[in-house]
């Protein structure tokens, strides 16, 4: 595709796309730039990187009378915050520069490159794919929801892919490490497995990956590869591409100041204190937009007066015949829906091995039970038998839902997985009443109730009635 002589792109590096570092996102813009024959620079609102001001100042010096913002992350440009302030600030200073603004990429596209980095590195070894499991490795956080998300990528690498199994590990001290996720992996027989780095580009941090594989290999003679990382990968730049291009013809993306920010730079050109929105500021704004924009409409803008406890705190309760009465533990329970406090756990729940199953064959036929007889009660879904030990089946009422229970269940450090409109949870028969059972049935409870809630928002609003 070739555009304007007098067009140039902005690549703001944000969010995930920011972990990269700075010379993967070079290499990218210098690949983005080739293939849409336009200068591509790589600038923030940071001191670490060409600020955003002097780029447009260097390129409109430059005779570049159009330009394309692209945000590389998962955060949109949004109405206000630093960057739109600064866009806003360039068009009153040279009122004729079109500015269009690139839409971001999805977590479906982000794991759309990982699937592809791991069977490049299938071909490149001649394994075949349906004999080869994934491990993707991030470093790990104090941020459960951020650890959550890697468990979300593997998940979505997986749906629709032709490997063995993907799983996904952790650097540092957050389990599984590496080693552990390995040999979890090749446990059902497996033994090639493609490891591929998520937000890792750090030399010494891929040597330290190395290693461990190779003590792994060692150990149990397995064929291990490590997947070389790179944002300048073609499936990549294609999505960016596409995106560009998109903005770029399309007048929707088209960047208009709006009044408001206008009347924000008259006040602090006047003022010894800047009012300018600070980029924390833009994030906890942007955040509140992507939660609205996920809640039913009586829940927008009122999270701050709800009480986000966690549903895990509620007491059990009992009917006559002595067993838990799971669909009266909760009595706030669309409240709780609605932010539901803090993830339901703070570590991963997984489901166990067919083996550590089958072992103790009648507690864990107990465990089914009770995850099943709770499933039923708080939800009313049918529940599946599972042919694989571990798991207990649940049939959404579409493939929809089952898709978005799944991503809602992950969030929960729940794990899950899914077969078209069935959803399987983790079973054990190690699991206690007080602990994972009520675990498993809270997070399918939650978020099944909150699905329910927000379809029929989405119905009502369908149907004309307000």
């Amino acid at each position: 595709m070739t555009m304007s002589a007098h067009t140039a792109t902005l690549l703001i590096p944000r969010d995930i796309g920011a972990r990269w570092g700075s010379q993967q996102s070079s290499e990218l813009a210098a690949e983005l730039g080739r293939r849409i024959n336009q200068p591509v620079v790589v600038c923030s609102l940071d001191a670490d990187a060409i600020p955003l001001t002097t780029a447009i100042q260097d390129l409109v010096n430059a005779d570049h009378q159009s330009l394309v913002v692209m945000p590389l992350g998962l955060l949109p440009v949004s109405s206000n915050g630093d960057i739109s302030l600064t866009l806003s600030l360039a068009k009153r200073q040279w009122p004729n520069l079109a500015i269009h603004v690139a839409a971001p990429l999805t977590w479906l596209e982000w794991s759309s490159l990982l699937g592809i980095t791991a069977l490049d590195a299938t071909n490149q070894a001649g394994l075949p794919p349906e004999e080869t499991a994934v491990l993707i490795v991030g470093e790990s956080s104090e941020n459960p929801l951020a650890n959550a998300d890697l468990a979300r990528l593997a998940h979505l690498v997986q749906e629709g892919s032709p490997f063995a199994g993907v799983g996904y590990s952790f650097l540092k001290t957050i389990r599984p490490d590496i080693p552990e996720a390995i040999l979890s992996l090749t446990a059902s027989g497996v033994q090639n497995v493609i490891v591929v780095p998520w937000l890792i580009s750090q030399e010494g941090t891929l040597q330290r990956i190395a290693k461990e594989i190779d003590y792994v290999v060692q150990v149990d003679g397995l064929h291990v590869k490590l997947a070389t990382p790179t944002l300048a990968h073609p499936a990549l730049v294609n999505l960016l591409v596409s995106n560009h291009y998109v903005a770029a013809s399309d007048e929707a993306h088209r960047f208009a100041a709006t009044e408001e920010i206008g009347a924000q730079f008259d006040r602090t050109a006047s003022s010894a204190v800047p009012e300018v929105t600070t980029q924390d500021a833009f994030e906890l704004q942007e955040l509140e937009r992507r939660i609205n924009s996920m809640l039913p409409s009586e829940y927008q803008g009122q999270y701050e007066t709800v009480k986000p406890t966690s549903m895990g705190t509620a007491s059990l309760k009992f009917d006559d015949a002595g067993k838990v009465a799971w669909g009266d533990i909760w009595t706030s329970f669309c409240d709780l829906a609605l932010a539901g406090g803090p993830p339901h756990r703070g570590t991963l729940l997984e489901a166990v091995s067919s083996t550590d199953a089958l072992a103790e064959p009648e507690q864990y036929q107990a465990v089914v039970a009770e995850i099943e007889r709770g499933i039923k009660l708080v939800t009313s879904l049918p529940v599946i038998t599972s042919k694989i030990p571990g798991w207990v089946g649940v049939r959404c009422e579409s493939e929809e839902m089952a898709v978005w229970l799944m991503r809602a269940i992950i969030v929960e450090n729940i794990m899950v997985r899914r077969e078209g409109d069935v959803l399987y949870l983790p079973a054990g028969p190690r699991f206690t009443v007080k602990r994972e059972i009520k675990n498993v049935i809270t997070a399918i409870a939650k978020t099944v109730h909150y699905w329910s809630t927000h379809l029929f928002a989405r119905r009502q609003s369908a149907e004309g009635r307000f």
